[in-house]
Order: structure tokens, then C-alpha cells, then sequence
């Protein structure tokens, strides 16, 4: 097996010990392994009342802390990119970059702790080129795609990676001839989220569930978004698994969809959801060919 192979094995046993111990009572002897298709969770309050008990709990947050940390560098290669350090662009900056593109800059007045995003997606000539902007928390790590002699890889990201809060773009193929997605119904804008989060990996996730679809914005040429909220079951190698939930906007062009997918972890959705829909709401994805956008592989590399 190769280092890097090593190297992810390593990182997936962190992250599986990480959240047995996380959701595992402080006495408890040994781990319990779960059934995929098993629908209850592993959860218990903590009742400390001894010197013990207070220990034991010390030795659980150092492996939790662990396992985030070495969550964050899997989640970075499952999204084919690395993350960036360049500073983040101001307000001014993204508007003045999106007026130059021909389109609306952000509208309202931007949320304290946010920081824009205006990219392309498809810069290689050979996927399609899109203009992509959302807001998100200015402390989230930035992540973009790969570029190679082979062509472009891997999307626009961003995440508090170590506490399992991310936002991701995807584009794939549309089955609408149009520029309104529900002209399939909603099924169809349902498997558009669940192609955004399996887009690295279909076996990863169980029991994933719409539980709201709302009409959002209209962009250019008439182009209709929805916000969606969903909920879903992220299966770990060893059996467990961790109930995330999310909030994405979905959109399409007659050739494409786009979509961002915002989620977390069901703990920690409380006090992030506004965040979330935060991002999904300000997500646009315009289509680059009525932009006039032209890219070729060899002036990108």
C-alpha cells in the first residue's frame, strides 16, 4: 500500500474512534458496532459525578479532538482540492468582480462574519464554465478545485472542517430542457442535493430525506432557484454513523444543474442553521457561454 493510502486508513480510524467515543456513555467498556441500516443512535448524557468520571471524559476529548482534526484533512481530499490561504475578498471587491461579469452584485446588506466567494467553475475547456458566488462565515476554510494537464477536478468548498460544517458546489448533468428545475417535480430537485453529496462517494450515505423544498430567487434569463432542507446518515467504514443535516440551493440551465449543499452535524444544526440558509440564499450560478466566458487547458496551468 502506498503512503498516502496509509495515510487515509489512518485518518478514517481516527475519525471512527473519534465519534464511537464521542457518542458513547463515560463508562462504557468498549465500543458497540452499529448497523448500517439500524435507525436509532448511540446517544447518552454524560452523568459525571466522580474524579473518575471527569478523567475518563478528558481522554474522550482528546481523542474527539483527534478525530476532527484528521476529519479535516479527509474531507479536503474527498473534495479533490486543498485548502487555500489567499485572503478572502471584501464585499466591494466581489461586487465590483460581479458588475464586471455583467451581473447583479449581493443584494442587501451582507451578514456580519460573512465573506464572499465569486469564482469560475470550469476552467480547463473542457467542463463548462460557470460564475459561482455565495457568502459564507469568514472563518471557514476555503477550498478550490485541482487543476492538472488532465483538466480541472474537484469544486468549490468551504468548512469549519473540524467540527463537520461544510459547503459545497455541484454541477452535473440537467434533465430539464429549460432553466427551471421543477418543471420535473420535486423528486427531481431532491436528487439533485443527493447527487451534490454523493458526487465523491455513493456509498457514504443512508436514509437521506427532503423535508422542505421553497421557491428562492430568480437569476439571469429567468433562472429559478429552490432552498431545500434535508437530513441524512453519513456511514463511517466500521458501521457507525452520524446524523447531519443540511440546507442547499438548486438551480439549473438547459444543459446543467448547479447546487450548492450546505450541512452539519445534527448536534451542532441548531446553532447553525441561519448560517446556512445564509449561504444557500445567496448562491448564484450563471451560465458562462451567455457570458461570454472562454477558457482553454494550457492558459491555466
Amino acid at each position: 500500500m502506498s503512503k498516502s493510502g496509509i495515510l487515509l486508513v489512518f485518518i478514517a480510524m481516527l475519525v471512527v474512534g473519534a465519534q464511537a467515543f464521542k457518542n458513547m456513555p463515560p463508562t462504557a467498556g468498549a465500543f458497540q458496532k452499529k448497523k448500517p441500516v439500524a435507525r436509532t443512535t448511540m446517544r447518552a448524557k454524560d452523568n459525571l459525578k466522580s474524579t473518575d468520571d471527569n478523567e475518563q471524559l478528558s481522554r474522550r476529548e482528546a481523542i474527539i479532538n483527534a478525530g476532527q482534526a484528521a476529519g479535516a484533512i479527509m474531507i479536503a481530499g474527498v473534495l479533490g482540492s486543498s485548502p487555500q490561504s489567499a485572503e478572502a475578498k471584501s464585499i466591494k471587491e466581489a461586487n465590483n468582480e460581479l458588475t464586471n461579469y455583467g451581473v447583479s452584485p449581493f443584494e442587501g446588506n451582507v451578514p456580519q462574519g460573512f465573506s464572499p466567494l465569486v469564482e469560475v467553475w470550469g476552467k480547463d475547456g473542457i467542463r463548462p464554465p460557470y460564475l459561482i458566488s455565495f457568502l459564507y462565515p469568514a472563518l471557514w476554510v476555503i477550498q478550490k478545485p485541482s487543476m492538472t494537464t488532465n483538466g480541472e477536478s474537484g469544486t468549490y468548498a468551504a468548512g469549519n472542517y473540524q467540527k463537520g460544517d461544510s459547503a459545497a458546489v455541484y454541477v452535473g448533468p440537467s434533465e430539464v430542457d429549460g432553466n427551471d428545475v421543477m418543471a420535473k417535480g420535486k423528486d427531481y430537485i431532491s436528487s439533485i442535493v443527493l447527487g451534490g453529496l454523493t458526487q465523491k462517494g455513493e456509498n457514504q450515505y443512508q436514509n437521506f430525506k427532503t423535508t422542505k423544498i421553497v421557491a428562492g430567487a430568480t437569476g439571469l434569463k429567468g433562472q429559478k432557484y429552490y432552498v431545500v432542507d434535508f437530513k441524512y446518515e453519513l456511514l463511517t467504514g466500521a458501521g457507525f454513523y452520524i446524523d447531519r443535516r443540511g440546507v442547499a440551493a438548486v438551480t439549473g440551465t438547459p444543459k446543467n444543474v448547479q447546487a450548492i449543499v450546505c450541512a452539519t452535524t445534527d448536534t451542532r444544526y441548531k446553532k447553525l442553521a441561519d448560517d446556512l440558509h445564509v449561504i444557500a440564499d445567496s448562491f448564484r450560478a450563471y451560465d458562462g457561454k451567455i457570458l461570454g466566458l472562454s477558457y482553454n487547458l494550457g492558459d491555466e496551468l
